[in-house]
This record gives C-alpha cells, sequence and structure tokens, in this order.
C-alpha cells in the first residue's frame, strides 16, 4: 500500500498487549506523523462492551472482560488519540464485534449481552470501516481464518473492487465491494451483518489503498 517498512507496525498474539496498544496508538505513532502523512489503522480481533455504559473496547491479548477498564483498550480512546495527529488523512478498519455477541466479542462470564452499543463517533479527520452495526454480530469465515469484513476486503483488493476499472482501489470502493459480499456470507451463517462505514466524505475516503492491474482488452 505505499507504506514505508519503517512505519509500519504488526501486532499479533502476544505483542499486542495493552502495553503494546498504549505504545504504538500514543508516543509511537505521533512521532512518525506529519501533515502530510496518511494513517491506516487495522483492527482484526474480539470487542467488548462495557455491560453498564455500552462502550466499545479493543481486547489486547491479554484482556480479562471481566476488567474493562483495568486490561482493555477503549475504542474512544484510539479516536481521541488518532483526532491529534496533524494529518487529515486517517483510515480506521475495526473487524471486531462490540455487541456482546458471537464469537467476535467477548462479555464477563453470567453477563447479560446488550441489546444496544454506544455509538464512538470517529474521528473528524479519519474514515471509519466497521464490520457490523452496534448491536449486530460479527461473522468469521473459519476455514480463512479471518472476519468477514477482512475476508472480502481481502477479496476485493485483488481486483474485484475496482469498479470503475481505474486500476486504483479507493476507501470508498472497498467498502462499496466487501458491504453487500459481507451480507450475504453472513446469511449463509444465519447472522444479520452490515459492514458501516463513517466519515467517507474525509481525504481517507477518497484515498486510494492501492493499486491493481487493469484487466487485458
Amino acid at each position: 500500500m505505499g507504506y514505508d517498512l519503517r512505519n509500519v507496525a504488526v501486532l499479533t498474539d502476544a505483542e499486542a498487549g495493552k502495553v503494546d496498544f498504549d505504545k504504538h496508538f500514543g508516543p509511537w505513532l505521533k512521532n512518525r506523523v506529519g501533515p502530510k502523512s496518511r494513517v491506516f489503522v487495522y483492527y482484526a480481533g474480539h470487542g467488548a462492551p462495557n455491560p453498564t455504559t455500552g462502550e466499545g473496547f479493543l481486547m489486547p491479548y491479554e484482556a480479562d472482560p471481566a476488567y474493562l477498564d483495568e486490561s482493555a483498550y477503549p475504542v474512544a480512546r484510539l479516536y481521541a488519540a488518532l483526532a491529534k495527529l496533524p494529518t487529515k488523512d486517517v483510515t480506521v478498519v475495526l473487524d471486531a464485534c462490540f455487541s456482546g455477541q458471537g464469537e467476535r466479542s467477548l462479555i464477563a462470564k453470567g453477563t447479560r449481552p446488550l441489546v444496544a452499543v454506544m455509538k464512538t463517533p470517529g474521528p473528524a479527520n479519519a474514515a471509519v470501516l466497521a464490520a457490523a452495526s452496534g448491536s449486530q454480530v460479527s461473522a468469521s469465515d473459519h476455514e480463512a481464518r479471518h472476519g468477514l469484513l477482512t475476508y472480502q476486503l481481502l477479496a476485493g483488493l485483488h481486483g474485484a473492487a475496482d469498479a470503475d476499472g481505474d486500476g486504483r482501489i479507493t476507501t470508498k470502493e472497498a467498502f462499496a465491494y466487501a458491504r453487500p459480499a459481507v451480507e450475504r456470507t453472513a446469511k449463509l451463517q444465519n447472522v444479520e451483518q452490515t459492514p458501516t462505514i463513517t466519515g467517507e466524505e474525509t481525504p481517507a475516503g477518497a484515498r486510494v489503498w492501492l493499486t491493481v492491474d487493469k484487466p487485458r482488452k
């Protein structure tokens, strides 16, 4: 996608702990971003809701759903950090579930899942793609070992999302391809899942994710 590898951090398993979230969404990112930078944050993993407030949390590797304030990372905190960056070009993808239902969302044992989750407004400088609306379940493709949103975005980035055939896939095109594909595949699991996008009018909404080879005529 054109990023300098020195500015790319991939956090998985034990390397995706709360300390790692604090570091990379805090000083690591802040020290690398200028007014003309483009920032891309992709989170694929578990989410969790606060059963009292409905606030959504990202779940680091060692997070405990019974102690969210101490061990998890609030979505609102991520958005606040991104909003402080000097750039107006931020893209966020959240392939997670915050409803407390389904396998991609965690909740403390004995706690009833929420019917509705508090919507956290995205940063004014960002386009945010989310796997599902607040109260929905976010499903997975078990063979591919991906969430449905990730699976369909990857499929689209191989070229299918290039709707106008110009060899470039933008945020809007990637989402326009993934949303109906996720809805269709989710129904095969008897799940209602509709991905959402906010901030598509920002510079990040028109951002080119990558270029692809045009089909030969």
